[in-house]
């Protein structure tokens, strides 16, 4: 399991290690922040492809699709763009994620479960 904060410096977290070390100087250039999450998920979390089912399949048929070495569980800091890129590359790359969102009545993160083993399921 990889645990992270989405970007440094923001807000307290309960982590040492971030996607983003530097503030995000234009949150609407999609491409470079995708890129981003896209080169840490591959050297960090790490991922392979395997004989599997993809995200909107429908049949029961196996396929080579790519799949998450590790979870990555990512303490997030309420931009949503970043966060949506997050998100998409998780998809795209198989990769299991739980977002944790700072609920400020209890001072405390609540997980919500993105992808997991049964990642499709809804």
């Amino acid at each position: 399991m990889v645990k992270v904060g989405l970007i440094n410096n923001r807000h307290p977290m309960p982590v040492q290690n971030f996607i983003f070390e530097k503030e995000i100087e234009n949150v609407f250039d999609f491409e470079s922040i995708k890129n981003e999450i896209k080169e840490f998920i591959l050297e960090k979390v790490g991922v392979h492809t395997v004989l599997n089912h993809g995200i909107n399949q429908t049949d029961s048929q196996s396929v080579s699709v790519y799949s998450g070495k590790n979870e990555l569980v990512c303490y997030i800091t309420g931009l949503s763009s970043v966060t949506a890129a997050l998100v998409q590359v998780c998809a795209v790359y198989g990769v299991e994620l739980t977002l944790m969102h700072y609920d400020r009545d209890t001072d405390e993160y609540v997980p919500q479960v993105i992808f997991s083993k049964n990642r499709w399921r809804i």
